[in-house]
């Protein structure tokens, strides 16, 4: 807990200094973190956790909100279009970065509409496969993706919690739009847009 507690205090002392919209009182009111998937996973739980020291040193309530859907860009939005006042902040994941490539247009800026305040912590990654599946390496599920375009399926945590692919992906905090997707080439990163909207909060 005493680790923590280290890792709210700096995520309020980073806060405090954001922008001059933020008063010498604040906070007088609830502090919302906003998480894109639903309760239960790395992100919803690394939010919880932190919420309640934050909560203890503030003095105010910190509410997590599970706003899921389309791979964590509907709570990015919900923080993007919010007020800029220090009382509505995302608990980031490496879907909001995947996001700006997965998808041709947001209704964000994945860079100049967020103000990052603290990193909470860090999550590896794994894919796996049925033992039966040909592939034992990362260069050998992509070499037998290629060779049969739209044979196989993976599926990710963000999704239903069974898949029936015989090549699945399981990763602690990633994000999916859908339960089961074709696995195909990436596509080439999308160029961000241009700086619009002052910055908000986000963890």
């Amino acid at each position: 807990m005493t680790a923590l507690r280290a890792v709210a205090a700096v995520v309020v002392a980073t806060i405090a200094t954001i922008g001059t919209a933020m008063a010498q009182d604040w906070p007088t009111r609830p502090i919302r973190i906003l998480v894109g998937f639903g309760p239960g996973g790395g992100t919803d739980i690394t939010a919880r956790i932190v919420a309640q020291p934050l909560s203890e040193i503030l003095g105010q309530p910190v509410v997590v909100e599970n706003k899921p859907g389309a791979g964590g860009t509907t709570a990015a939005d919900l923080v993007a279009k919010a007020p800029k006042d220090g009382y509505t902040a995302l608990m980031m994941s490496n879907a909001h970065a995947i996001s700006a490539v997965m998808f041709k247009t947001l209704p964000y800026d994945s860079v100049a509409d967020f103000r990052p305040v603290s990193m909470v912590g860090t999550a590896g990654l794994m894919l796996v496969t049925h033992p039966d599946f040909p592939a034992k390496d990362v260069a050998g599920v992509i070499a037998a993706a290629k060779a049969s375009p739209g044979k196989y399926n993976y599926g990710s945590p963000a999704s239903a919690p069974r898949s029936t692919s015989r090549a699945s992906s399981c990763a602690s905090s990633a994000a999916s739009t859908s339960s089961t997707s074709r696995i195909a080439p990436p596509r080439p990163p999308s160029r961000l847009c241009a700086a619009r909207r002052s910055s908000s909060c986000s963890s």
